[in-house]
């Protein structure tokens, strides 16, 4: 019994990859920072600091999300930089709790909120992955 070989993949174009890549990534972008003002914003009028603590969030998942989604593209059009690309991005989340834990000092702030923002973000992305 002898086994096939596999075909090899087709060509990687890597411009095109880009541009749908960056389309995608404007496009959820656009309509995970739609999603969490208007959300942020009316929920600030009725709750007041936890409607600003869900903004914050919202605010770091997004830079989480962009940070992640610029490692991959790196990472798919050059692999050997594949160790600097996640030492990069570790030093980015590093820097995300930093901050996190330094923003829930401040006496205002609700660390539900900042929570809450960051998976509604988090979920947003998940959504427009699931869109055709």
């Amino acid at each position: 019994m002898t086994t096939q070989p596999r075909p090899s993949p087709p060509p990687f174009d890597r411009e095109q990859f880009l541009t749908r890549s960056n389309q995608a990534l404007h496009r959820i972008e656009r309509n995970g920072l739609i999603i969490l003002a208007v959300i942020g914003l009316v929920t600030l009028l009725f709750f007041g600091a936890f409607g600003a603590s869900m903004m914050i969030g919202g605010v770091l998942g997004m830079f989480n999300f962009r940070s992640l989604h610029r490692m991959f593209q790196r990472r798919l059009i050059d692999p050997s930089r594949r160790h600097k690309e996640q030492l990069v991005y570790s030093g980015k989340v590093f820097l995300i709790v930093g901050l996190f834990f330094y923003i829930i000092q401040w006496k205002e702030i609700s660390v539900a909120g900042i929570l809450i923002g960051f998976f509604l973000i988090t979920s947003s992305v998940y959504l427009e992955t699931l869109r055709k």
